[in-house]
């Protein structure tokens, strides 16, 4: 879904946005780290 060079942005977009950053960054902490 999300291009790993991305990350920083769409986590730093939901912090933003508490509840759903929140639910978001516990689901990209959950993806494997490559």
């Amino acid at each position: 879904m999300f291009a790993k060079a991305q990350r920083p942005v769409w986590i730093a977009q939901c912090q933003s946005h508490r509840v759903a950053g929140s639910a978001i960054r516990r689901w990209a902490i959950s993806q494997p780290e490559d």
